[in-house]
Protein backbone atom coordinates (compact mmCIF):
# COMPACT_ATOMS: atom_id res chain seq x y z
CA UNK A 1 0.00 0.00 0.00
CA UNK A 2 1.05 3.53 -1.24
CA UNK A 3 1.43 6.88 0.87
CA UNK A 4 -1.68 8.04 -1.54
CA UNK A 5 -3.53 4.78 -0.43
CA UNK A 6 -2.99 5.34 3.18
CA UNK A 7 -4.05 8.84 3.02
CA UNK A 8 -7.29 7.60 1.08
CA UNK A 9 -7.92 5.17 3.58
CA UNK A 10 -7.21 7.08 6.75
CA UNK A 11 -9.99 9.50 5.16
CA UNK A 12 -12.40 6.40 4.79
CA UNK A 13 -11.71 5.21 8.32
CA UNK A 14 -12.29 8.80 10.16
CA UNK A 15 -15.20 9.66 8.23
CA UNK A 16 -13.52 12.29 5.93
CA UNK A 17 -10.82 13.43 7.84
CA UNK A 18 -7.57 14.17 6.60
CA UNK A 19 -4.21 12.87 8.14
CA UNK A 20 -1.61 16.25 9.13
CA UNK A 21 1.34 14.09 9.30
CA UNK A 22 3.26 11.33 7.90
CA UNK A 23 5.81 10.17 10.49
CA UNK A 24 8.69 6.64 9.03
CA UNK A 25 10.61 4.98 11.15
CA UNK A 26 12.72 2.70 9.58
CA UNK A 27 13.14 -1.41 11.08
CA UNK A 28 16.78 -2.61 11.05
CA UNK A 29 19.20 -5.50 10.37
CA UNK A 30 21.62 -6.05 12.97
CA UNK A 31 24.88 -7.18 11.48
CA UNK A 32 26.68 -8.42 14.06
CA UNK A 33 26.47 -8.28 18.22
CA UNK A 34 23.56 -9.82 18.99
CA UNK A 35 22.20 -10.02 22.32
CA UNK A 36 25.23 -7.76 23.81
CA UNK A 37 23.72 -4.50 23.60
CA UNK A 38 21.81 -5.10 26.77
CA UNK A 39 25.15 -6.38 28.12
CA UNK A 40 26.40 -2.45 27.72
CA UNK A 41 28.50 -3.46 24.33
CA UNK A 42 28.69 -2.20 21.28
CA UNK A 43 27.19 -3.57 18.29
CA UNK A 44 26.32 -2.81 14.10
CA UNK A 45 23.38 -2.45 12.64
CA UNK A 46 21.70 -0.34 9.92
CA UNK A 47 18.38 0.93 9.13
CA UNK A 48 16.29 -0.57 6.58
CA UNK A 49 14.53 0.63 3.81
CA UNK A 50 11.41 -1.18 4.83
CA UNK A 51 10.18 1.25 7.71
CA UNK A 52 6.76 1.49 9.98
CA UNK A 53 4.57 4.34 8.98
CA UNK A 54 2.29 6.42 10.82
CA UNK A 55 -0.56 8.73 9.58
CA UNK A 56 -1.98 11.11 12.00
CA UNK A 57 -4.17 13.71 12.77
CA UNK A 58 -4.45 16.39 16.11
CA UNK A 59 -7.96 15.73 16.62
CA UNK A 60 -10.66 15.01 18.96
CA UNK A 61 -10.38 14.32 23.11
CA UNK A 62 -8.97 10.91 22.70
CA UNK A 63 -6.17 8.83 21.02
CA UNK A 64 -7.93 6.62 18.54
CA UNK A 65 -5.58 3.79 16.76
CA UNK A 66 -6.58 1.99 13.83
CA UNK A 67 -3.96 -0.63 11.82
CA UNK A 68 -4.49 -0.85 7.97
CA UNK A 69 -4.80 -4.52 8.74
CA UNK A 70 -7.81 -4.35 10.63
CA UNK A 71 -8.16 -8.46 11.03
CA UNK A 72 -4.90 -8.59 12.64
CA UNK A 73 -4.98 -5.41 14.92
CA UNK A 74 -7.92 -4.66 16.13
CA UNK A 75 -9.08 -0.86 16.62
CA UNK A 76 -8.03 0.79 20.17
CA UNK A 77 -8.76 4.06 21.77
CA UNK A 78 -6.28 5.55 24.94
CA UNK A 79 -6.68 8.25 27.49
CA UNK A 80 -4.46 11.32 26.56
CA UNK A 81 -3.30 10.45 30.09
CA UNK A 82 -0.16 8.90 29.33
CA UNK A 83 -0.15 7.86 33.08
CA UNK A 84 -3.16 5.82 32.36
CA UNK A 85 -2.83 1.93 32.85
CA UNK A 86 -4.44 -0.26 30.76
CA UNK A 87 -5.49 -4.18 31.47
CA UNK A 88 -6.22 -5.80 28.07
CA UNK A 89 -4.71 -4.05 25.14
CA UNK A 90 -3.07 -6.10 22.25
CA UNK A 91 1.43 -5.79 22.09
CA UNK A 92 0.70 -3.19 18.88
CA UNK A 93 -0.88 -1.38 21.01
CA UNK A 94 1.52 -1.32 23.97
CA UNK A 95 4.54 -0.17 21.80
CA UNK A 96 1.83 2.93 20.41
CA UNK A 97 1.90 3.86 24.01
CA UNK A 98 4.86 3.35 24.77
CA UNK A 99 5.86 5.94 22.36
CA UNK A 100 3.28 8.35 23.33
CA UNK A 101 4.68 8.29 26.76
CA UNK A 102 8.16 8.88 25.75
CA UNK A 103 7.11 11.55 23.03
CA UNK A 104 4.42 13.66 25.62
CA UNK A 105 6.92 14.40 27.97
CA UNK A 106 7.92 17.16 25.78
CA UNK A 107 4.73 19.09 25.89
CA UNK A 108 1.09 19.08 27.12
CA UNK A 109 -0.69 15.17 26.80
CA UNK A 110 -4.19 17.22 25.98
CA UNK A 111 -4.96 16.88 22.33
CA UNK A 112 -6.67 14.40 21.03
CA UNK A 113 -4.91 12.15 17.86
CA UNK A 114 -6.37 9.83 14.98
CA UNK A 115 -3.86 6.96 13.92
CA UNK A 116 -3.58 5.04 11.19
CA UNK A 117 -0.89 2.56 10.93
CA UNK A 118 0.90 0.17 8.39
CA UNK A 119 4.25 -0.33 7.30
CA UNK A 120 6.59 -3.08 5.26
CA UNK A 121 8.56 -4.15 7.63
CA UNK A 122 7.86 -7.95 8.47
CA UNK A 123 5.99 -8.34 11.96
CA UNK A 124 7.88 -10.90 14.54
CA UNK A 125 10.85 -10.83 11.59
CA UNK A 126 13.60 -9.99 13.94
CA UNK A 127 13.97 -6.76 11.88
CA UNK A 128 12.61 -4.91 14.84
CA UNK A 129 8.77 -3.80 13.85
CA UNK A 130 7.96 -3.40 17.53
CA UNK A 131 10.92 -0.67 18.07
CA UNK A 132 10.03 0.95 14.74
CA UNK A 133 6.51 1.28 15.65
CA UNK A 134 7.72 2.55 19.38
CA UNK A 135 10.19 5.31 17.44
CA UNK A 136 7.33 6.28 15.26
CA UNK A 137 4.84 6.86 17.97
CA UNK A 138 7.28 8.77 20.12
CA UNK A 139 7.93 11.62 16.77
CA UNK A 140 3.88 11.55 16.55
CA UNK A 141 3.84 12.61 20.20
CA UNK A 142 6.49 14.83 20.18
CA UNK A 143 5.11 16.33 17.40
CA UNK A 144 1.94 16.88 19.10
CA UNK A 145 3.34 18.30 22.25
CA UNK A 146 5.07 21.14 19.66
CA UNK A 147 8.29 20.40 19.15
CA UNK A 148 10.39 18.12 16.96
CA UNK A 149 14.08 16.84 16.57
CA UNK A 150 15.86 19.25 15.72
CA UNK A 151 14.17 21.22 18.86
CA UNK A 152 15.48 18.15 21.63
CA UNK A 153 18.76 16.05 23.03
CA UNK A 154 18.12 13.46 20.22
CA UNK A 155 20.34 11.35 22.73
CA UNK A 156 17.88 12.13 25.79
CA UNK A 157 15.17 11.33 23.33
CA UNK A 158 16.28 7.58 22.18
CA UNK A 159 16.45 7.17 26.50
CA UNK A 160 13.16 7.87 27.51
CA UNK A 161 12.32 5.78 24.40
CA UNK A 162 14.11 2.77 25.29
CA UNK A 163 12.88 3.63 29.15
CA UNK A 164 9.47 3.47 27.51
CA UNK A 165 9.81 0.36 25.68
CA UNK A 166 11.50 -1.73 28.19
CA UNK A 167 8.27 -0.70 30.65
CA UNK A 168 6.33 -2.42 28.17
CA UNK A 169 7.82 -5.88 28.95
CA UNK A 170 11.02 -6.07 26.24
CA UNK A 171 14.18 -6.10 28.98
CA UNK A 172 15.78 -4.10 25.50
CA UNK A 173 19.58 -2.98 25.46
CA UNK A 174 18.80 0.20 23.02
CA UNK A 175 20.20 -0.90 19.86
CA UNK A 176 16.73 -0.70 17.79
CA UNK A 177 15.77 2.69 19.09
CA UNK A 178 18.92 4.22 18.33
CA UNK A 179 19.22 2.91 14.87
CA UNK A 180 15.73 4.09 14.02
CA UNK A 181 16.55 7.41 14.71
CA UNK A 182 20.14 7.75 13.92
CA UNK A 183 19.98 5.46 11.11
CA UNK A 184 22.15 7.00 8.00
CA UNK A 185 21.84 6.14 4.49
CA UNK A 186 24.33 4.15 2.73
CA UNK A 187 26.29 3.27 5.89
CA UNK A 188 26.01 1.11 8.57
CA UNK A 189 26.34 2.37 12.23
CA UNK A 190 28.72 0.90 15.24
CA UNK A 191 26.72 2.12 18.25
CA UNK A 192 28.07 2.02 21.84
CA UNK A 193 26.34 2.52 24.98
CA UNK A 194 26.78 4.34 28.26
CA UNK A 195 27.35 6.98 27.01
CA UNK A 196 25.78 6.66 23.50
CA UNK A 197 28.26 7.20 20.67
CA UNK A 198 27.85 6.40 17.16
CA UNK A 199 30.46 5.70 14.33
CA UNK A 200 29.53 5.68 10.66
CA UNK A 201 31.31 2.28 9.00
CA UNK A 202 31.21 1.90 5.59
CA UNK A 203 30.56 -1.55 4.49
CA UNK A 204 32.52 -3.45 1.13
CA UNK A 205 31.64 -2.46 -2.13
CA UNK A 206 30.09 -4.40 -4.43
CA UNK A 207 28.57 -6.61 -1.66
CA UNK A 208 24.89 -6.88 -0.57
CA UNK A 209 23.22 -8.20 2.28
CA UNK A 210 20.37 -10.59 1.62
CA UNK A 211 17.50 -10.89 4.26
CA UNK A 212 15.93 -14.19 4.38
CA UNK A 213 12.76 -14.84 6.69
CA UNK A 214 12.51 -18.12 8.39
CA UNK A 215 8.94 -18.01 8.55
CA UNK A 216 9.20 -18.69 12.02
CA UNK A 217 8.16 -15.96 13.86
CA UNK A 218 9.85 -14.55 16.37
CA UNK A 219 7.38 -13.36 19.22
CA UNK A 220 9.13 -11.25 21.83
CA UNK A 221 6.65 -10.57 24.07
CA UNK A 222 4.55 -13.69 24.24
CA UNK A 223 8.02 -15.59 25.11
CA UNK A 224 9.27 -13.66 27.86
CA UNK A 225 9.81 -15.97 30.27
CA UNK A 226 11.49 -18.71 28.35
CA UNK A 227 13.49 -16.70 25.89
CA UNK A 228 14.23 -12.67 25.27
CA UNK A 229 13.79 -11.53 28.98
CA UNK A 230 15.70 -15.59 30.22
CA UNK A 231 18.80 -14.38 28.90
CA UNK A 232 19.06 -11.24 30.14
CA UNK A 233 18.42 -12.76 34.34
CA UNK A 234 21.10 -15.64 32.98
CA UNK A 235 23.54 -12.80 32.09
CA UNK A 236 22.64 -10.67 35.46
CA UNK A 237 23.21 -13.60 37.55
CA UNK A 238 26.31 -14.50 35.46
CA UNK A 239 27.59 -11.08 37.30
CA UNK A 240 26.72 -11.69 40.22
CA UNK A 241 28.49 -14.86 40.06
CA UNK A 242 31.51 -13.08 39.16
CA UNK A 243 31.53 -10.58 41.78
CA UNK A 244 30.75 -12.89 44.76
CA UNK A 245 34.14 -14.78 43.45
CA UNK A 246 35.82 -11.54 43.38
CA UNK A 247 34.71 -9.86 46.61
CA UNK A 248 33.24 -6.70 44.99
CA UNK A 249 31.30 -4.64 46.90
CA UNK A 250 29.31 -3.39 44.15
CA UNK A 251 26.46 -4.68 41.97
CA UNK A 252 26.50 -4.36 38.38
CA UNK A 253 23.69 -4.58 35.72
CA UNK A 254 25.79 -4.70 32.47
CA UNK A 255 29.09 -6.75 31.73
CA UNK A 256 30.84 -3.70 30.55
CA UNK A 257 29.91 -1.84 33.65
CA UNK A 258 31.74 -4.84 35.79
CA UNK A 259 34.48 -4.65 33.02
CA UNK A 260 35.02 -0.52 33.47
CA UNK A 261 35.05 -1.03 37.03
CA UNK A 262 38.04 -3.62 37.19
CA UNK A 263 39.71 -1.26 34.28
CA UNK A 264 40.49 -4.69 32.02
CA UNK A 265 40.02 -5.58 28.56
CA UNK A 266 37.68 -6.83 26.47
CA UNK A 267 39.71 -10.08 25.84
CA UNK A 268 40.16 -10.19 29.92
CA UNK A 269 36.75 -10.47 30.19
CA UNK A 270 36.66 -13.84 29.03
CA UNK A 271 38.87 -14.80 32.05
CA UNK A 272 36.59 -13.49 34.29
CA UNK A 273 33.86 -15.86 32.88
CA UNK A 274 35.52 -19.05 33.66
CA UNK A 275 34.44 -18.13 37.63
CA UNK A 276 31.29 -19.10 37.08
CA UNK A 277 30.05 -22.80 37.00
CA UNK A 278 30.26 -24.49 33.85
CA UNK A 279 26.68 -26.14 31.91
CA UNK A 280 22.66 -25.78 33.97
CA UNK A 281 22.47 -24.09 37.08
CA UNK A 282 18.89 -24.86 39.38
CA UNK A 283 17.65 -21.69 40.57
CA UNK A 284 17.18 -23.23 43.97
CA UNK A 285 20.93 -23.69 43.91
CA UNK A 286 21.14 -19.81 43.69
CA UNK A 287 18.08 -19.03 46.28
CA UNK A 288 21.13 -17.34 48.36
CA UNK A 289 21.81 -14.87 45.89
CA UNK A 290 18.05 -12.85 47.12
CA UNK A 291 17.33 -13.49 43.38
CA UNK A 292 14.18 -11.01 43.19
CA UNK A 293 16.38 -8.53 44.56
CA UNK A 294 18.98 -9.21 42.08
CA UNK A 295 16.93 -8.58 39.19
CA UNK A 296 13.74 -6.18 40.15
CA UNK A 297 15.00 -3.56 37.65
CA UNK A 298 14.32 -6.64 34.59
CA UNK A 299 10.99 -6.52 33.15
CA UNK A 300 8.40 -9.69 34.31
CA UNK A 301 11.66 -11.37 35.90
CA UNK A 302 9.17 -13.22 38.41
CA UNK A 303 7.63 -14.86 34.51
CA UNK A 304 11.46 -16.28 34.36
CA UNK A 305 11.89 -17.45 37.78
CA UNK A 306 8.15 -19.53 37.59
CA UNK A 307 8.98 -21.19 34.22
CA UNK A 308 12.67 -21.77 34.47
CA UNK A 309 13.87 -24.74 37.03
CA UNK A 310 17.86 -23.62 35.51
CA UNK A 311 19.58 -21.16 33.88
CA UNK A 312 23.15 -21.30 32.25
CA UNK A 313 24.69 -18.40 33.14
CA UNK A 314 28.13 -19.19 31.98
CA UNK A 315 27.59 -20.06 28.07
CA UNK A 316 24.96 -16.85 27.80
CA UNK A 317 28.23 -14.34 29.35
CA UNK A 318 30.64 -16.74 26.93
CA UNK A 319 28.92 -15.78 24.14
CA UNK A 320 28.41 -11.66 25.05
CA UNK A 321 32.31 -11.11 25.65
CA UNK A 322 32.92 -13.52 22.16
CA UNK A 323 30.64 -11.75 20.35
CA UNK A 324 31.62 -8.12 21.34
CA UNK A 325 34.69 -8.93 20.43
CA UNK A 326 33.42 -10.00 16.95
CA UNK A 327 31.86 -6.92 16.23
CA UNK A 328 34.86 -4.60 17.35
CA UNK A 329 37.00 -7.11 14.69
CA UNK A 330 34.14 -6.21 11.97
CA UNK A 331 34.48 -2.62 12.37
CA UNK A 332 38.05 -2.87 12.32
CA UNK A 333 37.99 -4.73 9.09
CA UNK A 334 35.33 -2.65 7.65
CA UNK A 335 37.92 0.71 8.68
CA UNK A 336 41.11 -1.30 7.47
CA UNK A 337 43.08 -1.01 3.43
CA UNK A 338 41.90 -4.12 2.59
CA UNK A 339 40.65 -4.92 -0.57
CA UNK A 340 36.51 -4.85 -0.64
CA UNK A 341 36.97 -8.54 -1.35
CA UNK A 342 39.25 -9.35 1.26
CA UNK A 343 37.10 -7.59 3.62
CA UNK A 344 34.02 -9.33 2.41
CA UNK A 345 35.65 -12.62 3.07
CA UNK A 346 36.69 -11.97 6.79
CA UNK A 347 33.41 -10.55 7.47
CA UNK A 348 31.55 -13.25 6.30
CA UNK A 349 33.71 -15.64 8.90
CA UNK A 350 32.62 -13.47 11.49
CA UNK A 351 29.04 -13.78 10.42
CA UNK A 352 29.37 -17.79 10.54
CA UNK A 353 31.18 -17.72 14.06
CA UNK A 354 28.51 -15.41 15.25
CA UNK A 355 25.95 -17.97 14.31
CA UNK A 356 27.40 -20.85 15.64
CA UNK A 357 27.86 -18.70 19.16
CA UNK A 358 24.11 -17.73 18.86
CA UNK A 359 23.06 -21.32 18.16
CA UNK A 360 25.49 -23.30 20.77
CA UNK A 361 26.02 -20.79 23.60
CA UNK A 362 23.08 -18.26 23.57
CA UNK A 363 20.37 -20.86 22.22
CA UNK A 364 18.49 -18.18 20.49
CA UNK A 365 18.38 -19.78 16.84
CA UNK A 366 15.95 -22.01 15.69
CA UNK A 367 15.81 -25.14 13.45
CA UNK A 368 14.58 -22.87 10.65
CA UNK A 369 16.80 -20.82 11.15
CA UNK A 370 19.89 -23.29 11.32
CA UNK A 371 18.40 -24.67 7.54
CA UNK A 372 18.50 -21.09 6.20
CA UNK A 373 21.43 -19.82 7.00
CA UNK A 374 23.10 -23.41 6.21
CA UNK A 375 21.28 -23.32 2.36
CA UNK A 376 22.33 -19.21 2.31
CA UNK A 377 26.09 -20.75 2.67
CA UNK A 378 25.66 -23.35 0.65
CA UNK A 379 24.34 -21.41 -2.32
CA UNK A 380 26.80 -18.67 -2.20
CA UNK A 381 26.72 -16.52 0.79
CA UNK A 382 30.27 -15.55 2.60
CA UNK A 383 28.54 -15.72 5.93
CA UNK A 384 24.92 -15.94 6.99
CA UNK A 385 23.66 -15.67 10.71
CA UNK A 386 20.06 -14.92 12.51
CA UNK A 387 19.48 -11.20 13.12
CA UNK A 388 17.33 -10.01 15.91
CA UNK A 389 16.30 -11.26 18.71
CA UNK A 390 16.19 -14.99 17.79
CA UNK A 391 13.93 -18.31 17.99
CA UNK A 392 12.82 -17.32 14.51
CA UNK A 393 12.88 -13.99 12.47
CA UNK A 394 14.89 -13.33 9.83
CA UNK A 395 18.39 -14.38 8.51
CA UNK A 396 21.08 -11.70 7.25
CA UNK A 397 23.55 -13.08 4.66
CA UNK A 398 26.79 -11.35 2.92
CA UNK A 399 26.49 -12.08 -0.89
CA UNK A 400 28.60 -10.90 -4.21
CA UNK A 401 26.33 -8.12 -6.03
CA UNK A 402 26.83 -9.98 -9.16
CA UNK A 403 25.44 -12.83 -7.68
CA UNK A 404 22.17 -12.19 -5.80
CA UNK A 405 19.93 -12.69 -8.34
CA UNK A 406 21.06 -16.28 -8.84
CA UNK A 407 21.42 -16.38 -4.87
CA UNK A 408 18.10 -15.31 -4.31
CA UNK A 409 16.35 -17.84 -7.22
CA UNK A 410 18.11 -20.56 -5.42
CA UNK A 411 16.82 -19.66 -1.59
CA UNK A 412 13.30 -19.67 -3.00
CA UNK A 413 13.60 -22.98 -5.14
CA UNK A 414 14.96 -24.74 -2.25
CA UNK A 415 13.42 -23.15 0.90
CA UNK A 416 9.88 -21.09 -0.03
CA UNK A 417 9.09 -23.55 -2.89
CA UNK A 418 5.64 -24.41 -0.81
CA UNK A 419 4.33 -21.10 -0.35
CA UNK A 420 3.18 -18.89 -3.17
CA UNK A 421 4.20 -15.64 -1.29
CA UNK A 422 8.25 -15.05 -2.85
CA UNK A 423 8.56 -11.99 -0.65
CA UNK A 424 10.32 -13.23 2.19
CA UNK A 425 13.72 -12.87 0.47
CA UNK A 426 14.99 -9.47 -0.05
CA UNK A 427 18.19 -7.09 -0.55
CA UNK A 428 18.02 -3.84 1.21
CA UNK A 429 20.34 -0.77 1.46
CA UNK A 430 21.51 1.03 4.72
CA UNK A 431 18.94 4.12 4.80
CA UNK A 432 18.23 6.94 6.41
CA UNK A 433 16.61 7.03 10.25
CA UNK A 434 13.17 8.40 11.78
CA UNK A 435 11.16 11.28 10.10
CA UNK A 436 8.16 13.16 10.19
CA UNK A 437 6.45 15.36 7.41
CA UNK A 438 3.79 17.99 7.12
CA UNK A 439 0.99 16.16 4.84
Amino acid sequence: MNIQQLIELFAKRYNGLQPQFLVKAPGRVNLIGEHIDYMGYGVLPFALEQSCFMLFAIEGDDIQIQHADDQQFKQFSLSVNPKEEYNEIQNYVKYVLAGYRAGIQYGNANQGIKILISGDVPFSSGLSSSSSLVVASSLMSLQVSGKTQQDIDRHQFVDQIIKFEREAGTACGGMDQTISVFGQEGSALYIEFDPLRLTQVNLPKGYSFIIANSLTESTKLETLGKHYNKRVVECRIGIKLIELTLNLGTSFRTLKQLQDHLQLSLDSMEELCKFIPKGEISLEQLEYLNLPNLLVDIPYFELVLNQNKSVNPYDRLTHVVKEAQRVVKFKNICDSKLSDDAKAILLGQLMNQSQKSCKELYECSSDNIDKLTTLCIKNGALGSRLTGAGWGGCTVSLVKESEVKSFKNKIIEFFYNHIENKDHIFSTQPSQGASIIKL
